[in-house]
């Protein structure tokens, strides 16, 4: 939680709700422009016809530094994304990611703005994967660099797969709260199955909290949780509607665990400032 919290530089230090729900904002804002949801899968590849100069990885080619710009404006805004900036995107597009972002962008667009629209569609699977094909183009080519989030990287050997070895436990998320199959957990390889049974998205924030940590603490620290959480992983955004899952297995070691969900309802509120939070003990 400590770099999700600190992600954008000169942000002052808040709650780690607010910290987190801003964050998780700032994601989807930057749908177009943040390096986001499974970007190592991708193997999409921009290629410059500058072939006596070629630009090192990372580093805008002529032909792409307004679209690098505006991404870069983008993943550095607290907002939503406007529609103008989406269409401006969609539009500078260059052909090795154009499909792609013409699946995401218009799904943004119909979103209107409205946070609660537009993290559904950030929850579709076929925006999800055009959005990792996105992400991984942005990083390769305009040094937009991933930074963690729902549907990011993760550590620790963690998966956002089912294993046949795993415990399987299930996590039900309604509007707002999420309801787990059982609060005390054997240690070992465990995986999270999420279903969503409420009207907007959500998805999991899972961390370990430090021995003597509460979660009272957790969502109250001014500094992102530093101190308090010895780990922390983020599944998928899960769809409305019951059949979305999303999966996060990983080894489960003894402590107590917190679980959250930072999405914004439609005035900004996040989530987990709604009650949308959860406990477990792993023994």
């Amino acid at each position: 939680m400590n770099e999700r919290a600190g992600r954008n530089p000169g942000r002052k230090a808040r709650s780690i709700a607010v910290a987190a729900s801003i964050t998780v904002l700032a994601i989807a804002a930057t749908a177009c422009g943040d390096d986001r949801s499974g970007a190592q899968n991708a193997s999409a590849r921009e290629t410059t016809s500058d072939t006596t100069s070629p630009a090192k990885s990372g580093e805008p080619t002529a032909e792409n530094a307004a679209l690098c710009a505006l991404a870069t404006k983008m993943a550095g805004q607290d907002s939503l994304p406007s529609v103008d900036q989406l269409m401006e995107y969609q539009k500078l597009a260059p052909a090795a990611v154009k499909d792609a972002v013409d699946t995401a962008a218009p799904q943004f667009v119909a979103a209107g703005g409205d946070p609660v629209k537009f993290f559904i569609a950030l929850a579709d699977d076929d925006v999800e994967r055009a959005m990792a094909e996105i992400n991984e183009w942005e990083k390769t080519n305009c040094g937009i660099e991933e930074d963690g989030g729902p549907g990011g990287p993760l550590a620790d050997g963690a998966t956002r797969e089912r294993e046949d070895d795993a415990t399987v436990v299930e996590v039900v998320a309604t509007d707002h709260a999420f309801r787990l199959g059982r609060d005390v957990l054997a240690p070992g390889r465990t995986s999270l199955v999420l279903t969503n049974e409420g009207e907007e998205a959500h998805f999991i924030q899972l961390f370990k909290m430090a021995k003597g940590a509460t979660m009272k603490q957790v969502m109250e620290s001014q500094d992102g949780g530093s101190g308090l959480i010895d780990g922390s992983w983020d599944s998928g955004i899960a769809a409305p509607g019951g059949e979305d899952e999303e999966v996060l297995t990983l080894e489960l070691e003894p402590g107590t665990y917190g679980l959250s969900c930072f999405i914004s309802t439609a005035d900004g509120t996040p989530h987990a400032a709604m009650g949308m939070t959860a406990e477990f003990t792993v023994s």
